[in-house]
C-alpha cells in the first residue's frame, strides 16, 4: 500500500482548529466600499431606511436582493455567483466558509454545477424597531458585512482569473 497523500490542511497560529488551505482565503476587504464594523452580539435589526441604503448603494449593484426566507416572513439578502469550472465553485464554498467562521455568522450556501449561491439573515437579532425585547430572525450590520466581503472573495476569483463568468 502506498503511503497516504499529504493533507491539503492548514492550521494558522490565532487558530487551531484545521482549515483547508486555500488560495484566495487572506483577501483584503473591497476598499472602495467601508464595511460596517463587526457589530456586537446581540444585535439590532436594521431599519428598513438602512437596509435600503446598503442595498441601493452597494448590494443590488453588485447583484444582492432581499428574499423571503423559506417557510417564514424573515428577510435575507441572497445572490448567485457564477463561476465556469465546478472545482472553483467548490473552493469559493470553502473560502466562504472559511470566512463565515472568522466572522462567527454562517450563510446557507448552495453549490450547483456553474454556481453557489448565498443567502444569509441573522438568527437571533435584538428586535428595538418594535420596542420587543427578545431576539428574532432579520437582517443586520452582520448580513450586510459578511455579503460584502463574500464580494471580495469573488472579487480575488475574477482578478487572478479562476474562470468565473
Amino acid at each position: 500500500m502506498s503511503a497516504p497523500a499529504a493533507s491539503s490542511f492548514a492550521t494558522t497560529s490565532s487558530d487551531q482548529e484545521a482549515r483547508p488551505a486555500t488560495k484566495f482565503a487572506d483577501f483584503t476587504p473591497v476598499s472602495h466600499i467601508e464595511q460596517p464594523a463587526k457589530p456586537s452580539r446581540p444585535t439590532p435589526l436594521m431599519t428598513q431606511e438602512q437596509m435600503d441604503q446598503w442595498m441601493s448603494q452597494h448590494l443590488t449593484p453588485q447583484g444582492w436582493q432581499i428574499s423571503q426566507v423559506q417557510d417564514s416572513s424573515t428577510q435575507e439578502i441572497s445572490k448567485t455567483f457564477k463561476l465556469k469550472k465546478y472545482k472553483d465553485c467548490v473552493q469559493f464554498v470553502v473560502d466562504i466558509a472559511d470566512l463565515a467562521r472568522r466572522e462567527q455568522h454562517h450563510p446557507v450556501i448552495t453549490l450547483k454545477m456553474g454556481s453557489v449561491t448565498v443567502a444569509t439573515h441573522t438568527h437571533r437579532a435584538f428586535d428595538t424597531l418594535r420596542g420587543v425585547d427578545e431576539n428574532v430572525p432579520g437582517l443586520t450590520h452582520f448580513d450586510v458585512r459578511l455579503a460584502l466581503q463574500i464580494e471580495t472573495v469573488y472579487d480575488a476569483y475574477t482578478k487572478s482569473n479562476a474562470a468565473p463568468s
